[in-house]
């Protein structure tokens, strides 16, 4: 008879399975097969003295979101069609980096993922990190700083309803 596998997650599985980081909640503090000094802080609490970015074994933070945030909440509002998702545009737009440079407000937040560019202001108070977090990318092009951070993360689903445009080069 077959035993069942053991169960995975990104807290128990090793660093770089399912984009696991290998972090513990409440640090690496007991020794043994996975322990370590990197360590998970949720709510901005950390017990951990992890250092880099997350993939590296870095610290994660995540915020306290206002009811009405959770991902589901952000399904049901990607799902709406409100014209707002889209900055109000009703055709995709070539854009520069001098162009996106200038949409960096909590109010007009523009960013660029793998050459697509969106706005990201409907989706600020949605993003489990934080708004701060997100607004490190607006304004220009975030794909480095995404992948560091979130490498599993199909960002394509996940925000595709905010698509303003592509980018291109300046003439």
């Amino acid at each position: 008879m077959l035993a069942a596998p053991p169960r995975t997650s990104a807290l128990t599985a090793p660093p770089g399975v399912g984009g696991a980081s290998g972090a513990r909640l409440g640090g690496g503090g007991g020794g043994g097969a996975g322990a370590g000094n990197s360590s998970l802080a949720v709510g901005g609490a950390s017990s951990g003295s992890g250092s880099g970015s997350e993939t590296g074994g870095g610290i994660r933070r995540k915020v306290a979101l206002a009811p009405g945030c959770s991902a589901l909440d952000w399904a049901r509002e990607k799902s709406s069609g409100k014209p707002e998702l889209r900055a109000g545009l009703t055709s995709y737009l070539r854009i520069t980096p001098s162009e996106l440079a200038k949409h960096k407000s909590r109010q007009d937040c523009w960013t660029c993922f793998n050459g697509k560019v969106y706005n990201l202001s409907p989706y600020l108070r949605f993003h489990p990190g934080g708004e701060k977090e997100l607004m490190r990318v607006a304004g220009r092009d975030g794909t480095r700083l995404f992948m560091l951070t979130h490498s599993w993360v199909n960002i394509d689903a996940m925000i595709d309803a905010t698509m303003i445009g592509m980018m291109v080069p300046e003439h």
